[in-house]
């Protein structure tokens, strides 16, 4: 019965085996074959924006613009696929490794974008640059046309002497203005009766400091030295005021007591014998 039973139950676990072994290898397939097919589209629609512009192709701000339309748009309907190919990730399995190649696809897909608006951005800058430039040459222009019209000399009448021209500057009572190179030299002589300037008011700023720091110095070893006199001059007087006390305490004429010498003990004293009398003698 037990050989039975095990055996069904073998069977039945291989059964199941088999089954998520089958499931598994569907699901394999079904992603691979998704994520081909994306690839496949984000591709396809990244190249037509690609081969519409080509490197070196825009040469207008009109077409800059138009490809950074363009690109705007391809980068939005990436991110929307993106965000498809996520959410159907989320119910499978391995959903990890699922998301991880959607965002690689997405990655590539958003790489191939950049030439073109790398491109159309850098056009763009030029043409600014360009415009503004040609602005400021217009307007210099003008103005040099503007004065030199304002100082041209007027037709002196018939029978009149010819008078020199006047300048706007001489004429509004202006200085006229110095010469290029003048204006330089005076610059440059500015900057060095400055920079000396600076550099002795630094150089007495570090002396008095020098100074200031040798004086705290001095004072600080005459405090220590004083310091120094007053403990001396309070322990003396500490001692003169103990020897004081110990004379009056001691008798005069006695000596001290630790140069006294210690009493020696009384022994009792032996008494004397009287004499034996000799004996045979007689009186």
């Amino acid at each position: 019965m037990n050989a039975i039973r095990f055996t069904f139950t073998y069977f039945a676990a291989s059964l199941f085996a088999c089954a998520g072994h089958v499931a598994m290898a569907q699901q394999a397939t079904g992603e691979a074959g998704a994520a081909r097919a994306s690839e496949t589209t984000t591709t396809t629609d990244t190249n037509s924006v690609i081969s519409r512009f080509p490197p070196g192709s825009i040469q207008s701000v009109e077409s800059a613009d138009t490809a950074l339309a363009d690109a705007e748009k391809e980068r939005s309907e990436i991110e929307a696929r993106f965000t498809q190919e996520k959410q159907a990730c989320m119910p499978k399995f391995f959903a990890s490794s699922c998301v991880d190649e959607a965002k690689e696809r997405r990655r590539r897909a958003l790489l191939k974008l950049r030439p073109v608006e790398i491109e159309a951005n850098t056009f763009k800058r030029k043409a600014r640059v360009t415009s503004r430039d040609e602005a400021l040459e217009k307007r210099r222009q003008k103005d040099a046309d503007a004065g030199n019209n304002r100082d041209a000399p007027s037709p002196a009448p018939f029978g009149t002497e010819a008078v020199p021209p006047v300048d706007g500057d001489a004429r509004a009572g202006r200085k006229p203005p110095k010469k290029a190179g003048v204006d330089r030299a005076a610059r440059h002589d500015e900057r060095v009766r400055r920079t000396a300037e600076e550099e002795r008011a630094e150089e007495a700023m570090r002396a008095k400091k020098v100074a200031d720091y040798e004086k705290k110095v001095k004072a600080a070893e005459a405090r220590q030295q004083e310091l120094a006199r007053r403990k001396a001059e309070k322990q003396q007087k500490i001692e003169e005021r103990r020897k004081l006390k110990d004379d009056a305490i001691q008798p005069p004429g006695s000596s001290s007591p630790t140069s006294a010498e210690p009493a020696t003990p009384n022994t009792p004293a032996t008494p004397a014998t009287s004499p034996t009398p000799a004996s045979g003698k007689s009186h």
